[in-house]
Order: structure tokens, then sequence, then C-alpha cells
């Protein structure tokens, strides 16, 4: 079962009513405080301030009805670091250690910390593609949901503001399919197999289950220092920028990868084609089977892209790019930081090259808002491709039935003829508001919503927000969130 969390549901009991004006006062300064750091917010000198004068005031009943519900509230892993040693092996296997490091930045006493083994997602646990030995650091309890989820008892309970330490000991056998989490002939796709720490949403782990359909996960951006060991006659394409790369030695090459802020940490191994080239101050390149014959147009296709949505978004926030073709792809594409994956199709490549936007530098729940990435990455995407006539602006859900933009999931599983919603009906919905602003204002409006939530979880309340804010005077936001179909 999943752990209980108490929470604050704004009431304040009859007999503390006489302070009510006081903890008002200190809500109000956690609520501005919460968004730079939610889990540190009660240590802010402001709002330590505001309750001290709560005590002084003889509000003590009062603050209490508030405070203890918010202490309750699970401490949140931060600043975290993994480390990882692992050894790309020739049948499809990836083992080594793994070092995770984190500060508790709650306010009480940190006892457990939640992983999350999404690579077991497909298979279940009578597959168990993802296996985990903790070395050192921490007790294991058993896995649960589908063995996607795993508690670590904590050796030794970590005090506020201290960092813990676990060590793992890891293996990932990856099935034999072509999909993102497979091996498909020399290719082997390591998508969503790495264990991560489950990230603090609401004041919880975020513990939702695996779901086939969409892409169900929730990280937190981490830094990440690894070493890479593969055979010498296949190449790597990863998620780290490569500090340093050994010589062949007995058919084998070491490479040392860092990725300073990364939400996951993506590994591909394969014989490919290579096209690479710079654009601006990103390296990028197509990685290709021999069989694909269409890579160097591929490759224009993407540096046209990644070029249009860095003047249109700003930067991607890092300084390499690696797009692996693998023709027949089960999800047709998937993004990781700074790796796609793709079939060779052009539309696909410009939609994952998107993402590195909308996924990637700003995080949202997969799971329970798939609009959030999916809605702006089509929008642009089409947008780049002037391709957007089709459209019928006076529903732009029309063709989903009763479906509606904010469906969690968990909904679509239910009805999954209707999920293009979020992918066509969100880009057509959002090109209602470049009929009404201008396609500059709308563009404009992403601009800034990707800068304020770079490196965050964003939520649907986000970039609803930075709609209203950047809405002309007059303009009915409400209106054009009913006809959309999102709750506002």
């Amino acid at each position: 079962m999943s752990p209980t969390f108490a929470t604050y549901d704004g009431h304040v009991p009859a007999s503390a009513n006489h302070g009510a004006r006081c903890v008002r006062n200190v809500r109000s300064a956690y609520a501005e405080l919460r968004p730079m750091q939610p889990s540190r917010a009660w240590n802010h000198p402001v709002c330590v301030k505001r309750m001290l004068k709560c005590v002084c005031l003889g509000a003590i009943t009062a603050l209490l009805a508030f405070a203890p519900a918010a202490y309750a509230a699970q401490p949140g892993p931060a600043d975290i670091v993994y480390r990882l040693s692992v050894t790309d092996r020739a049948n499809g296997t990836l083992d080594g250690t793994e070092r995770i490091s984190f500060t508790n930045s709650g306010a009480v006493r940190q006892h457990d910390l939640w992983l999350r083994l999404w690579g077991n997602g497909p298979g279940g646990c009578a597959l168990s593609a993802v296996r985990v030995r903790v070395v050192a650091g921490a007790r294991a309890s058993d896995p649960t949901l589908g063995c996607t989820a795993l508690r670590l008892r904590l050796s030794h309970s970590i005090a506020p503001g201290d960092r813990g330490v676990v060590v793992l000991a890891i293996s990932i056998a990856l099935p034999e399919t072509n999909a993102r989490l497979g091996r498909h002939g020399t290719t082997h796709l390591y998508g969503n197999a790495i264990p991560t720490v489950a990230p603090i949403v609401d004041g919880r782990p975020a513990l939702g289950p695996y779901l086939a359909l969409g892409d169900p996960f929730v990280t937190t951006s981490a830094r990440w220092d690894v070493s890479l060991t593969y055979r010498a006659n296949v190449m790597a394409a990863t998620s780290g920028d490569v500090i340093r790369r050994s010589s062949v030695v007995d058919g084998w090459i070491t490479e040392q990868l860092r990725a300073p802020s990364s939400r996951d940490f993506m590994i591909a191994t394969g014989a490919w084609r290579v096209t690479t080239g710079q654009v601006g101050g990103v390296r990028l390149r197509v990685l290709a089977p021999k069989q694909v014959r269409n890579s160097a147009a591929l490759f224009g296709v993407a540096r046209r892209a990644l070029r249009t949505f860095t003047g249109w978004l700003g930067g991607m926030g890092r300084d390499r790019l690696d797009i692996v073709i693998t023709p027949g792809l089960e999800s047709q594409g998937m993004e990781y930081p700074g790796v796609v994956l793709s079939e060779p199709s052009e539309e696909t490549v410009v939609h994952e090259v998107a993402h590195q936007w909308f996924s990637v530098l700003v995080g949202s729940n997969g799971a329970t808002q798939p609009w959030l990435d999916e809605t702006p990455t089509t929008y642009v995407q089409l947008a780049e491709r002037d391709d957007l006539g089709w459209c019928n602006l006076s529903n732009p859900l029309a063709d989903f039935g009763t479906a509606r933009l904010d469906w969690t999931l968990a909904q679509f599983t239910r009805r999954p003829g209707w999920y293009d919603a979020v992918y066509a009906g969100g880009a057509c919905a959002f090109q209602v508001l470049a009929q009404d602003w201008g396609e500059a204002r709308v563009l404009k409006m992403l601009r800034g919503y990707t800068t304020a939530e770079r490196g965050q979880i964003a939520t649907s309340d986000d970039l609803i927000g930075a709609i209203r804010a950047a809405a002309p005077a007059g303009y009915d936001v409400d209106g054009w969130l009913r006809r959309v179909r999102l709750a506002g």
C-alpha cells in the first residue's frame, strides 16, 4: 500500500479562531515561498518570524492546527546526485553499481527513500527487467506497483539539511523487442531503465502505476556522473557530455560522462552511421542503421527544427542532441535528455526534438497531466511545418468524443481511441489562441513559460497561468478554456 500523508485542508478549528488572522499570515508567507523550494519554505526567515509572532500573540492553538499537518508531509530528497558505473554487454545486459546521494530538504527526519524502476513496467514482476540489490545505506522492502516502485528503509534516518547515501547493485536485462526498453539487432535501448528517486509531488512521493499508454513518468532534475563501458564495435548515445574516453582495451571502450541537470539518463548503443553538425552551440548527431536511406534528409529536418525552436523558445539547456533512428520502433518516438529515439519519419523527428523543451527542460507528471507536454510539443511541431490549417477552430476536440484535454492517462486508457486529443486536439486548441492573438504572441507566451519553469515539474495551473498572463486585455480566457475542455 502507498503510505498515507496528512495534508492541511485550510480549516482552522473553532477553538483556534482567535488566532486565525495570524495563521493566515503564516500561510501567506508559505504560499509565496513554496514555489522556489516547497520543502524548505518552512525554514525561511519570513516564515519563522511570522510563526514566532503567532506564539507571542498567544495563537499557539491556531498555529498548531496548521503546522502539524504541514510538517507531516513527506520530507523531500533534493540536490540528488547519481554516480553510475555500468557495462553494456553484447547480450543486452547493463550491470554495475549506482550510488545515490541526496539532501533531506524537509523539516523532519527522513527515514526512507522511494525509487522508481520504470523499466519493469512493460513486463511487470514476471519479467523484472530491472533488478536491484542494496549494497549499503538502506534495506529494501518488497517492490510494489508491478515492481516499478521500491521503498528503501534508510540505515540511519537523515536529519533536515543533512545528506544521505545509498549504494545499489543493478542489473538490467533488455527484452528482445524494438521498443524504448529493448534490444533489436545490434541496437540496445535502455529507455527509462536506470532506477531514479521518486519525486515529492504535493507532499508525497509520486507513486502512480505504470500505464502502457503514453509516458506515465515524473522525475526530478539531478546531477549524473556516469562511467559507461561498452563494446568497441558499436557506438554510444547518452544523456551526458563525454568528459574522458579511453582507448580500446581488449575490445572495450570506457567513457566518463556528466550531465549536470538531467531528469533521467538514457543509454543507447548500436552499429550506426553518423551524420553530425553544429546548430548554434549545440552538437547535433543523427545515428542510424545502414539500411536507413534518408539519414541526411532527417538530419536536415532536425537541424531546421532545432534552429527554429531555439529561436522561438530559447536554448534547450544542453549543448548536444543525439537522434537515434530506429526503423519499426514500437512507440514511433521517445524523448530523453539529450537523446531522441525516432522511426525514420520527418514528422516524428521534429516532434521528439520539440520535447527537449516540453518534457525535458520543463518537466510534468505524464500520468496525471499528459496534455501538459504533448499539447505544446505538437503545436510547435505543426507550427514549424506550417501544418495547422486543417484545425476545427470552433471545436478543436470535435473528433474525440467527450474526451477532455485535461484527462489523465488512466482516463484515456479506458478510451484509447481518444488519446490523440492531447496531440492534434491540443495543437488546435493553441491554434485558436494563435488565430485570436497572433502566432508571435503565443510563441512569446511559451518562451516565457519554459523560462519560468525551467528545471521544474510544472502543472496545468502553471501553463494556464502563463496563458492568462499573456492574454490581450479583455480576452475571454475562461471561454477559451471551456471551448478546448480544460479546467482553469
